[in-house]
């Protein structure tokens, strides 16, 4: 059988985006989210060029699914300036002074930014995970 761990990774970052299988018809190149769904079920296997656009939709690294199928470490994709605006909105709606600014960003520069990112990627699949064995349970026992 293929390597599907593709599938499982995308379904995840499907879930917390709020993307569902309907709205892939168009990388997948098929009619209906039944075309979809056979790929995700590996009865047919995705092209390089639907991987990729897959990888765009959901906003990872252009070679993100192609990596989980060679069985390699995906890359992870951070904007790193976006990250640095983000904590800079945030500092500004928090009203820090300059001196917990200043304090902060000394912190941060010694951070290495991909490992954040990563780190985040890691408890997002994490918490995915933990959601859809919740949502097992509750199938399980018809709630």
């Amino acid at each position: 059988m293929a390597n599907n761990n593709w599938a499982k990774e995308a379904r995840s970052l499907m879930r917390a985006k709020g993307i569902k299988q309907e709205d892939l018809v168009d990388v997948f190149e098929v009619s209906s989210q039944g075309g979809v769904s056979h790929y995700f079920a590996g009865r047919y296997t995705p092209s390089n060029e639907q991987l990729e656009r897959l990888a765009a939709v959901l906003d990872v690294g252009k070679n993100y699914f192609l990596d989980l199928i060679n069985n390699q470490e995906p890359e992870l994709h951070v904007d790193h300036e976006l990250l640095t605006e983000t904590f800079q909105t945030i500092a500004r709606q928090l009203n820090l002074s300059e001196r917990e600014i200043t304090k902060f960003f000394s912190v941060y520069e010694k951070m290495n930014p991909s490992q954040v990112a990563e780190i985040y990627e890691i408890l997002k699949v994490q918490k995915a995970e933990r959601e859809e064995k919740v949502q097992s349970t509750l199938r399980k026992f018809g709630n």
